[in-house]
């Protein structure tokens, strides 16, 4: 039987724990990431699991969709792209880059 799991792709807005470097001194931050997921709730799942594993908290999950929807309706970056593959070949999840912001933004 085929695994019907594919690429997965969302836009989660996480926040630092107590204690967490991750962000510096930012509050907080958007970041893109890709997960390998057989629909949209085990990615939420999978993401969750992995901002825990960094000590963030996911305050939101947006735009979740499979990545070959996504790319039926917009042209996706190189960067993107090679994510989309590193997660592909390892069944894994990656995060894109961390997009902070300032205290007075949240």
């Amino acid at each position: 039987m085929k695994d019907p799991s594919e690429v997965w792709i969302g836009m989660a807005h996480v926040i630092p724990r107590i204690g967490s470097t991750v962000l510096g001194d930012a509050p907080g931050a958007w970041v893109t990431v890709l997960a390998w997921a057989t629909d949209s709730a085990s990615y939420r799942s999978l993401v969750y699991a992995a901002a825990a594993h960094y000590e963030l908290a996911l305050e939101s999950l947006e735009d979740i969709e499979s990545l070959s929807a996504r790319s039926r309706r917009l042209t996706l970056d190189r960067t993107l792209l090679k994510l989309a593959k590193e997660v592909e070949v390892t069944h894994g999840l990656r995060f894109g880059a961390f997009h902070t912001y300032p205290p007075n933004l949240t």
